[in-house]
């Protein structure tokens, strides 16, 4: 019982995020748009990007240039290695927010 409440709360984040996890993610991605950045949190959520593109009401084909264009900016060639990336840096910052480490450059 408790396992499937746990699975229905983390489905509900992952498709209702607080829309300050956003101003997060495009902090530490600098180097990506917001619409790259913001693609790039639904993937590396595990969706797909047909997913994405209903999620983010944009075409499929645009989706798949914002991954690839994630892809080219983060040097990697992957979508493993890139969703390796996005949850390395975004736990990283978890991690440390847990702590009480300020980043200057994100808060």
């Amino acid at each position: 019982m408790a396992a499937s409440h746990t699975k229905d709360l983390i489905t509900y984040f992952k498709k209702n995020p607080p829309q300050n996890v956003f101003e997060i993610v495009e902090k530490l991605f600098s180097e990506l748009s917001t619409k790259e950045a913001q693609a790039l949190y639904w993937f590396a959520c595990g969706m797909h990007t047909g997913e994405v593109s209903t999620l983010m009401r944009a075409n499929h084909n645009t989706v798949k240039t914002y991954i690839s264009r994630c892809k080219i900016k983060l040097n990697t060639e992957s979508s493993t290695d890139l969703r390796i990336i996005f949850h390395s840096r975004f736990h990283s910052f978890t991690l440390a927010s847990a702590f009480n480490y300020q980043f200057p450059y994100i808060i």
